[in-house]
């Protein structure tokens, strides 16, 4: 999870995520536990800005998402707040385990890292061992439970995407050249993924960036 800035909604929100909302609350009274339209709230215009905040990673646990994984999240899920379905700041884009988070009433939201919070950064409440995610406070320690960032699936996705990392570090005792530096620390962008967890693990090498 790396801090990330959210840009103005899409035209299509700004244009009818009032009459949206109308309908499906007005629907809703009659239908309890309706869920709103799918097309509506994960519409292509959404999923592509949102793709683009995130140079198209989950939100949450950083993995890059193919065009048919990528999946709509409500931060704060429809059944605790239907009135904010199509509320900009309530969209994230999320992998498929992170849409099955823990709810806001088992781990609330407040007491997790928010990646579009101006609240500081990630890195301040998750840290990694190698392919491990570990929680630095109790709010990482939180984040990690609400999202099943320490689920073995996870840690084996990580850790494929580490050892092409692991591949260009040189032998114990070797010089790197500033090409290798910056070869590796190109895997560490925030555009690329799990760039968490590749910054932490260059940090602890004592691989410098220039």
């Amino acid at each position: 999870m790396i801090p990330l800035r959210r840009t103005p909604a899409p035209a299509v929100l700004e244009q009818r995520a009032e009459s949206w909302t109308v309908s499906f609350l007005e629907r809703r009274r009659d239908q309890p536990g309706l869920r709103p339209d799918k097309r509506q709230y994960a519409h292509p215009e959404i999923l592509e800005t949102l793709s683009a905040i995130s140079a198209g990673k989950c939100f949450y646990c950083e993995r890059w998402l193919s065009d048919d994984e990528r999946t709509v999240d409500h931060h704060l899920e429809v059944h605790a707040a239907p009135e904010r379905a199509f509320e900009w700041s309530n969209l994230y884009l999320a992998c498929d385990i992170c849409q099955r988070k823990l709810p806001n009433a088992t781990i609330p939201n407040a007491a997790v890292v928010d990646p579009c919070s101006e609240d500081g950064d990630p890195a301040e409440h998750l840290d990694f061992h190698e392919e491990v995610v570990i929680g630095r406070t109790d709010r990482g320690r939180q984040t990690i439970r609400k999202y099943k960032l320490d689920a073995e699936s996870r840690q084996l996705r990580r850790l494929k995407v580490l050892k092409a990392l692991l591949r260009l570090l040189p032998p114990p005792g070797s010089a790197l050249t500033p090409s290798q530096r910056e070869a590796l620390w190109r895997l560490a962008a925030p555009e690329q993924p799990y760039s968490l967890m590749m910054r932490r693990v260059l940090e602890q090498a004592g691989i410098p960036r220039t």
